[in-house]
């Protein structure tokens, strides 16, 4: 394709600019709700026939600062999960080591047939 036919191609979806996505990030949508609220509350005298009024910016704000409160929980929750996961595979690395042990000394002491009792199916 040359230059002259990008140029009269212009309308063809390649060359079309992208239609930006609404955020779906909390923050951003609570940043959004407090910039809505506050514009409403400007323009309440406006927007009041519409059917706005003191009570809906009082929901909304009331909305926005349980998705706040809510976000925090879950983030701190998060750290707490990270924690715990952390913990967990260290006490799983360690049960690994452990049974590994154990069984070595199981191996090195009782004949293979006795074995299958403790669990341990390889072979020597």
């Amino acid at each position: 394709m040359t230059q002259k036919d990008d140029l009269n191609n212009m309308d063809s979806p390649e060359t079309k600019p992208k239609r930006r996505r609404k955020s779906r990030a909390l923050p951003d949508k609570i940043k959004r709700g407090y910039n809505i609220s506050a514009g409403i509350n400007e323009h309440l005298e406006t927007l009041k026939p519409k059917g706005l009024n003191e009570e809906s910016i009082g929901e909304l704000t009331a909305l926005i600062e349980k998705c706040e409160q809510l976000s925090n929980e879950r983030n701190i929750l998060q750290g707490e999960l990270k924690e715990k996961t952390t913990k967990l595979h260290a006490a799983t690395a360690e049960l690994d080591n452990t049974l590994a042990l154990h069984g070595a000394i199981v191996k090195s002491v009782l004949p293979k047939s006795q074995w299958v009792s403790f669990g341990i199916t390889d072979k020597r």
